[in-house]
């Protein structure tokens, strides 16, 4: 699939300096995400060992982190931040002991607050008006960007593919008589 993506890509941008340069990007931009999806499959077929030790440190940090909000500084406006953080490591650690249907739901809930959280990012920078900062260690529209691309294609892709958990499955889709008889 990939590959006949890829050439795609060449073949429609290969005319001119410009057009190289875009399909040198897409075919960059298509390596990461072929990276992401090598990844979510080494993920799949973990050893129960590598899946408990995942899960229980996952929870621990989502537990701790809930805790820090919960008995923070009197100020605490910083709190929802603290169980939003809580849940998404909490969610890691329902995603790793779950199987099938319930692993998609919670994959897509990981996907999609990734999502938001980089468009909040990217919101957030576009809105403070620096667009270059010249190095990549400090914040910047240029830098934000960069985040999106490489966690939010993934991250869409992903919702796309398990659409929460509810889209059809080749594995639940019964067979269909012949139109013959």
């Amino acid at each position: 699939m990939w590959e006949s993506l890829l050439k795609w890509v060449n073949r429609m941008f290969s005319q001119g300096f410009g057009g190289k340069l875009l399909a040198s990007f897409f075919v960059a931009l298509f390596g990461i995400v072929e990276s992401r999806w090598r990844l979510l499959n080494q993920l799949r077929t973990m050893s129960l060992g590598v899946k408990l030790f995942l899960a229980f440190f996952a929870a621990l940090f989502g537990i701790v982190m809930f805790l820090i909000g919960l008995t923070g500084p009197p100020s605490a406006d910083k709190a929802p931040l603290f169980y939003a953080f809580s849940l998404f490591c909490l969610l890691i650690a329902a995603a790793t002991l779950s199987k099938g249907r319930v692993a998609e739901f919670f994959g897509s809930a990981i996907a999609l607050m990734v999502l938001l959280v980089t468009l909040f990012y990217l919101g957030n920078e576009i809105s403070e008006g620096t667009f270059w900062s010249g190095a990549r260690s400090k914040p910047s529209v240029v830098n934000a960007l960069i985040i999106v691309i490489l966690f939010d294609v993934p991250a869409t892709m992903y919702i796309i593919k398990a659409k929460f958990g509810f889209g059809k499955r080749r594995d639940d889709r019964q067979d269909m008589p012949d139109s013959d008889g």
